[in-house]
């Protein structure tokens, strides 16, 4: 009997301790939601972006349009969702953003458009779960820009007419 009793309360204890996985929460995606009017897909992919850092007022970095698409929401009916994914290799770690305190320059071969001013704020998220504590859990706090003399925040559809 006192071996089934041993057994019984092993077995509680086992169940009653919550084990972690390993997963890692990463958090939240910077998505801005773009609409290109009058452009053909191959256009949108062809387009060039220009980073012209603030602090400097010179053009850092260029790029594919296309680098920037979130992954798992491609292109579609000239919509998309554009990221922060950063560029050559630059590790901004999970709290900053590649396109804080920048402007965007889109070129296309017969436009040019501009997303100004842009600041992104991150910071980490509390959670209540022990197991995720420690993980990056992002949280996107703040995104602001300008673009044709409105301003533009977190969730707003910037559209892009040809």
């Amino acid at each position: 009997m006192k071996r089934i009793l041993v057994f019984i309360i092993i077995i509680t204890s086992l169940h009653a301790c919550k084990r972690c996985h390993l997963d890692l929460i990463i958090g939240e995606d910077l998505q801005i939601p773009m609409k290109f009017n009058g452009f053909t897909d191959q256009e949108i992919n062809s387009i060039k972006v220009y980073r012209i850092d603030l602090d400097t007022n010179i053009k850092t970095d260029t790029f594919r349009f296309q680098h920037f698409i979130t992954p798992y929401f491609p292109l579609k009916d000239g919509s998309v969702k554009f990221s922060d994914r950063p560029m050559n290799n630059k590790n901004y770690g999970y709290y900053d953003s590649y396109l804080n305190n920048c402007h965007l320059v889109f070129d296309w071969y017969s436009g040019r458009d501009t997303l100004k001013n842009l600041v992104i704020k991150k910071s980490k998220e509390k959670v209540k779960d022990k197991c995720y504590e420690n993980d990056p859990n992002v949280k996107i706090d703040f995104i602001s820009f300008s673009y044709k003399n409105n301003t533009y925040n977190k969730g707003d559809l910037v559209t892009i007419n040809k």
